[in-house]
């Protein structure tokens, strides 16, 4: 009886020790970041897409942060999953916002920012009705609305140069990469620490690091 009573033991979840921290680190930078960029902003048209930028980056690392560092009920984690998922599709459209403002123009720019917006929207939506999706549904919802204007990228090239577009290409394929170890849980180098989810966050990251050099790219062309 003993030992089938042992068998039949849940597994111990092992909670990474770096779990939520290098998010909360990215927010505290992105605060600083985002008002460093907005004063380089050169009218009041690039400071309102900028601005949006910031705040939706700012506000998808915070809430990471604030769903995987502290220690929430079943109930109210469940709600800030919630908001954490939701806030990753603000994060893309806001991304989005200052490369077709400033970096496209006419009907094109005007498309960029209905497709996202619009796929962000849904995005948000399906999360409020579908939350325990798999994580590889996840995955390809955020994936498809980060490379939803891929059509754009010779306009970009011609209107901001080669720089720019290697930064913004650069980022998609980190942010797909991060997508790609959310999904399969892999690799998860160690687990105690720093497991496929730190992975996941260490993508994202980089992503915005490069995402961020090129919207200070274009705001200073």
């Amino acid at each position: 009886m003993g030992n089938e009573q042992q068998s039949e033991s849940p597994p111990v979840v092992v909670r990474p020790r770096l779990r939520g921290r290098l998010h909360l680190w990215g927010f505290v930078v992105s605060i600083f970041g985002g008002i460093e960029i907005l004063l380089r902003a050169p009218n009041d048209a690039d400071m309102l897409a900028v601005g949006i930028y910031a705040f939706a980056i700012s506000a998808m690392l915070g809430t990471s942060a604030a769903l995987h560092v502290p220690k929430w009920s079943a109930k109210a984690r469940r709600r800030m999953r919630r908001a954490d998922h939701s806030t990753i599709f603000l994060a893309v459209a806001g991304t989005y916002t200052p490369v077709a403002a400033i970096g496209l123009s006419g009907n094109t720019r005007d498309i960029v920012l209905w497709v996202v917006w619009g796929g962000a929207l849904l995005g948000v939506a399906q999360q409020m009705i579908w939350l325990d999706a798999p994580k590889w549904v996840s995955a390809l919802v955020y994936l498809a609305l980060g490379w939803a204007a891929v059509w754009v990228l010779p306009d970009l090239y011609h209107s901001s140069g080669a720089w720019a577009l290697a930064l913004i290409v650069a980022g998609g394929i980190l942010y797909s990469l991060g997508a790609l170890a959310y999904a399969t849980k892999k690799p998860d180098p160690w687990p105690n620490t720093f497991g496929y989810h730190e992975v996941f966050h260490s993508f994202v990251l980089a992503a915005a690091v490069c995402n961020y050099l090129a919207i200070s790219y274009f705001i200073m062309r």
